[in-house]
């Protein structure tokens, strides 16, 4: 007699792993699966194996993500979008940053196996422990900046989180050039402010900001506008100095 079952045995994730810089996440699973199924939206991080009793605790859904294998697989790695990845990185001291305090919940829309079954869901109240979390040793980079002479504000924007509270005023310059400049004003004090997670407001004290505008052919206009960054004017979120 002939006979045949078909596979209707939900997947289920065995463990998982996540890399704070660049920002993956890697997941195995007990039996090959779709990777054309996958759906990194499905994926929240949360900070404990329950938290819904205390929902002011951090959390981040996936707004999306892109997997390292695009047919099928059992172990693949997702790099998360940079957004994600800073939602987290401003949370760092609860979320993300040891294997306690990284924990992962799903729905069964997440993947499915090749025979087309839904993964098995991971629950708040049972969310599943991070085997491994490397932290973040990568160093902030100042990608761009604005200066506003009417405010005497600056706004910053870096490459990933940087809490304003760990900016060094003293360790900025301002230069009428980018290279070979004649004209270096250190900024002697300021104030900082947070806009998002990767955007920082500074203001300049007036004192400063009046003797920026004495000097003739300092910030006058955006060509003979230029910021030094020093060594320590900044640290991310995992109190990583910026480096010049």
């Amino acid at each position: 007699t002939n006979g045949y079952t078909a596979d209707n045995i939900a997947p289920q994730l065995v463990n998982f792993e996540f890399v704070l810089a660049p920002g993956t996440i890697s997941m195995t699973f007990d039996e090959v699966v779709d990777m054309r199924t996958f759906s990194p939206t499905q994926i929240s991080l949360i900070n404990a194996q329950t938290r819904s009793t205390n929902p002011d605790q951090p959390a981040v859904a996936l707004s999306g993500g892109t997997a390292d294998e695009t047919d099928f697989a059992k172990v693949f790695t997702i790099t998360l979008k940079v957004a994600d990845v800073n939602a987290v990185k401003s949370n760092l001291a609860n979320l993300g940053s040891t294997e306690a305090n990284t924990w992962l919940i799903m729905t069964a829309n997440v993947i499915k196996d090749m025979a087309a079954v839904d993964a098995v869901n991971i629950v708040d109240g049972n969310a599943k422990q991070a085997a491994k979390v490397t932290g973040d040793t990568e160093a902030p980079v100042l990608q761009a900046f604005e200066l506003n002479m009417n405010t005497g504000k600056m706004l910053l924007t870096f490459s990933e989180t940087v809490p304003s509270s760990t900016v060094v005023a003293t360790k900025l310059v301002l230069h009428d050039a980018v290279v070979s400049s004649t004209i270096n004003f250190p900024f002697t004090a300021g104030s900082a402010t947070s806009v998002s997670s990767t955007v920082v407001e500074f203001v300049i004290v007036k004192a400063d900001l009046d003797n920026i505008k004495e000097l003739r052919g300092l910030a006058a206009n955006i060509a003979t506008t230029a910021l030094e960054v020093q060594t320590g004017a900044f640290k991310d979120a995992a109190n990583n100095e910026l480096i010049a």
